[in-house]
């Protein structure tokens, strides 16, 4: 959070900031409107909202359009568990929630179909939660990823990996 606090502290580019970072991930992105709490206010969750629109999102196939559950592939395997087995804990510069609420609007003509379960994932030291809702224009997913710990013991690594594989895989289907 200090980072995301850091780069949206100017209010003069906060919109700016978000096209960038999801023209990373969609070319061609355009972020239309953008709203941002008070980064400067360290007593309160750093929270943003915006609506965009992205040009190329999903590929077409068999008569439909499949696209991602989530805007954002986070990576979580990689920036927490990279490696199968630990011979030391690991440690976390702070312990961490982010909840994303993300709104898909469809084409016209297009319905969500086939879309994932919720699913709830809990263990000592890492809690993910996906819930998707079916709109009559889309769909809604709403995710919580809180890393409850600093610290995950050696012997607390194994299950707290696998949480964050599942999480992972979750969010890329």
């Amino acid at each position: 959070a200090p980072d995301e606090r850091a780069r949206l502290q100017d209010p003069a580019t906060q919109k700016q900031v978000m096209e960038k970072d999801l023209s990373q991930l969609y070319p061609g992105a355009q972020v239309e409107t953008a709203k941002v709490s008070d980064p400067a206010d360290l007593d309160a969750p750093l929270t943003y909202q915006f609506s965009g629109v992205i040009p190329a999102f999903g590929a077409p196939e068999a008569g439909g359009l499949t696209v991602p559950i989530t805007l954002y592939p986070h990576g979580l395997e990689r920036e927490y568990a990279p490696t199968p087995t630990r011979t030391h804990d690991v440690v976390l510069a702070y312990a961490s929630m982010t909840r994303n609420r993300m709104r898909f609007v469809l084409p016209p003509g297009f319905t969500a179909a086939n879309l994932p379960q919720t699913t709830r994932i809990n263990t000592p030291h890492l809690e993910f939660a996906q819930v998707i809702t079916v709109n009559p224009d889309g769909y809604t997913v709403e995710e919580t990823l809180h890393v409850k710990s600093r610290r995950i013991p050696v012997k607390a690594y194994a299950a707290f990996r696998q949480a964050v594989v599942d999480a992972d895989r979750r969010m890329k289907v």
